[in-house]
């Protein structure tokens, strides 16, 4: 699952030292897409540069740089938006709330609020964002179960086949949990 596969530094690890970050390889993969934007050519559509900000955004995460992180992910998010291309919209929006500034939950709502009205979003990018409600939800708040509940409704509306499958078995698993701990 591409959206809900947090934390990719973790796959294969032996032990804590095998899961570092490699940071001098997200700096090298931020300075080819920084060159990247700043080589686009004059008159460019501001897609073409959204689409790379949104590649840079997670490794400025990765790097812990939030602020800047951010920055890049609020200007595609404006892009995304003035195109209509509402998936690209809820990735920028995914970027700003990792980002973990000021405005990281209002970002979460309205990814949240795109992911879930605009049926053409990948339902595994909804249902991602729908999580983050779960884990930042107090355990005695209904707004988990909320967010558990309506996960649940979008795959069964908007998925099928094998996907489907592992969608459900996630969605169902956080609609178990949050009803434990409520």
């Amino acid at each position: 699952m591409k959206y809900l596969n947090r934390d990719q530094s973790i796959i294969d690890a032996d032990d804590a030292s095998d899961a570092e970050v490699p940071t001098a390889q997200f700096e090298a993969k931020v300075r080819d897409l920084q060159e990247r934007i700043f080589s686009l050519p004059p008159g460019h559509h501001p897609m073409d540069k959204a689409r790379l900000q949104l590649d840079l955004g997670p490794l400025l995460l990765g790097l812990e740089r939030n602020e800047d992180a951010w920055d890049v992910g609020r200007e595609a998010f404006d892009v995304y938006v003035e195109n209509e291309s509402w998936e690209g919209a809820v990735i920028a929006c995914e970027i700003m709330f990792s980002a973990d500034q000021p405005d990281s939950l209002p970002a979460l709502g309205q990814g949240v609020w795109l992911g879930v009205t605009f049926p053409d979003v990948d339902p595994e990018l909804t249902v991602a964002m729908l999580d983050h409600i779960i884990d930042e939800t107090p355990e005695d708040s209904d707004g988990a179960a909320l967010a558990a509940a309506t996960g649940s409704y979008i795959v069964d509306m908007r998925t099928e086949g094998k996907k489907r499958e592992d969608l459900e078995f996630f969605t169902n698993q956080r609609l178990a949990e949050v009803a434990r701990r409520h």
